[in-house]
């Protein structure tokens, strides 16, 4: 809530935790890095009912294409990812409400803009704000739950679903 209070104990946002460049509220537009790895680098969880997002696929099969939000790439070169390879950015995103869902879309026409929430390697409001494992299996499973009602329904509670029908 905007106008919410902090009290003694919460944990505030910091603002100098992350740079104004990407902060919402700025209404930033930056390129997002991206690399690609062999399936077995990865663990996959995804919906049943939906197929891969395009965009995961990496240039040859048996490769996943991993988005990177620009504050985390050095935490991800750091890891020991077998086969591993940047490739040149192919979309652009925005911060929607939080530091690390991003709205991202390929600057050429012809494909809708879709959401990503990525692991932000800073602390913000008392978090690392890493995604984590558990956090991808729990929102995968909830979307995966939510999917299934009709659209209708979850409109008419005032439910917008953001689909998680894949984490990675």
């Amino acid at each position: 809530l905007n106008d919410r209070t902090i009290s003694q104990g919460d944990y505030p946002i910091h603002p100098a935790s992350v740079p104004p460049d990407f902060r919402p509220e700025m209404q930033p537009v930056f390129w997002l890095p991206e690399f690609e790895a062999p399936q077995d680098q990865f663990r996959l969880f995804q919906n049943p009912q939906r197929a891969l997002p395009w965009y995961l696929s990496g240039s040859g099969s048996g490769c996943y294409s991993h988005l990177v939000h620009p504050l985390s790439v050095q935490y991800f070169l750091n890891r020991d990812m077998k086969g591993a390879r940047w490739r040149e950015p192919r979309f652009l995103a925005t911060p929607m409400a939080s530091h690390r869902t991003l709205l991202v879309w390929n600057p050429q026409p012809g494909r809708a803009p879709f959401s990503v929430k990525s692991s932000l390697n800073l602390w913000v409001g008392g978090l690392n704000r890493n995604v984590r494992l558990k956090e991808i299996r729990r929102s995968v499973g909830m979307s995966s739950l939510l999917a299934g009602i009709p659209g209708a329904d979850l409109e008419r509670q005032g439910i917008l679903l953001l689909d998680d029908a894949t984490g990675l």
